[in-house]
């Protein structure tokens, strides 16, 4: 797994604020533990960074922006036919490269803890399911196929007994057959 490496000040403050919260908690965030983390001083965060909440705010943004980046990646190199999406969508969240040390239940926590932050997040969401919906032959079966790869990402990241090793790969396997699948039967007919 690379690892995310920042290109710039303001990158670096939030990989330095990303890394605090996976290692110490969202409670230990202040400008101050970033700043040294990020070997700044407070006013040098400040300049990129104007308050708390803007740094969480670009915190979240960053998840998702490297999240996005990472899914664009994966779409580039698949095939265009229909579960190009889901595919591309399936490769990037079981792989997620270099974002699980970006990623942690204090991630959620920073995000849960102001109203904008989910409405962000709700935001892209949006657009994924749209992308199912479009890209998909058999919307139901291919909603079924994001919740199964969402429900994964989020037992990662809360370590929820997440499927490892050998299983795990079957499992990816399975959901690209069910891709495959969407987009030459429809759903409901295999299961009546």
């Amino acid at each position: 797994m690379e690892t995310v490496k920042p290109h710039n000040t303001r990158e670096k403050i939030l990989i330095e604020a990303l890394k605090l919260v996976q290692r110490e908690g969202f409670t230990r965030l202040t400008i101050e533990r970033v700043a040294k983390e990020a070997d700044l001083s407070k006013g040098g965060l400040l300049y990129h960074f104007p308050s708390k909440e803007k740094l969480e705010e670009g915190m979240i943004e960053y998840v998702m922006e490297k999240s996005n980046m990472n899914l664009e990646k994966k779409l580039s190199v698949e095939e265009d036919t229909p579960g190009r999406w889901l595919r591309g969508y399936a490769k990037a969240m079981f792989e997620e490269a270099g974002l699980q040390e970006l990623t942690s239940p204090g991630l959620l926590a920073t995000m849960i803890s102001n109203p904008a932050f989910v409405d962000s997040w709700r935001k892209e969401y949006k657009k994924w399911h749209e992308n199912v919906r479009t890209d998909s032959q058999d919307v139901l079966l291919g909603t079924i196929i994001f919740l199964a790869i969402d429900g994964l990402w989020y037992a990662d990241l809360l370590d929820l007994n997440p499927p490892k090793g050998e299983f795990r790969q079957q499992l990816f396997e399975a959901l690209l057959k069910l891709i495959k699948l969407d987009s030459t039967k429809n759903f409901l007919d295999l299961i009546e």
